[in-house]
């Protein structure tokens, strides 16, 4: 058995590596370097999670065909979060304890082509990140003040966090939203997404 030591064949690229160069040095060297892109995303900004922009939101929406939106009458008892304690004490349905400024609600009740929904927003402070709430009723059920009093309820004893089974016996499904859209399409969109 015969072992060829020859060197191997080089074989030549079909441009002349003149022509592949970054004209820095010559073609005299044989090691290779690797090179990396550094790319970065950056993701569009969420608009505030505030009541304003949301009703801004929804006022901008109204310009689709088929879409309606309208802010609910507040009566007493869903006008703010429910308190849990004496108000004399201070606790989360407080936005300020100090100077007993309650948390604020609102509800918009929406429709787009054939789907009926119930947005239920919430004051927070610019450093709490809480979700928005959607409720889809089925079989044309009403969604009532009063089922409406008992969610934000829930809400106050869980200092914020949606019971997403309180609902099981009704024709209602509720769904939480994240304040990540950063247009009113993306709102109306995650709506959409939502909905059971």
């Amino acid at each position: 058995m015969s072992i060829n030591l020859s060197p191997p064949a080089v074989v030549k690229p079909p441009i002349d590596s003149n022509q592949l160069s970054t004209a820095q040095g010559d073609n005299t060297h044989s090691t290779v370097g690797t090179g990396r892109l550094n790319s970065t995303y950056e993701r569009a900004k969420a608009l505030p999670a505030n009541i304003d922009t949301l009703i801004k939101a929804l006022d901008y929406l109204k310009k689709f065909e088929g879409f309606t939106a309208r802010v609910r009458e507040p009566c007493e008892y869903i006008r703010y979060l429910p308190l849990i304690k004496s108000e004399k004490y201070s606790q989360w349905s407080y936005l300020d304890s100090k100077t007993y400024a309650r948390r604020e609600l609102i509800a918009i009740d929406g429709h787009y082509n054939n789907l009926d929904f119930t947005l239920l927003e919430f004051a927070r402070r610019d450093t709490e990140k809480y979700q928005m709430c959607v409720l889809y009723p089925f079989n044309k059920i009403e969604i009532t003040n009063n089922l409406i009093y008992r969610l934000v309820l829930e809400l106050a004893e869980e200092k914020g966090v949606w019971r997403r089974n309180s609902l099981k016996q009704t024709d209602v499904v509720l769904r939480t939203l994240k304040h990540t859209w950063a247009t009113p399409e993306q709102l109306l969109q995650a709506v959409l997404k939502k909905a059971p």
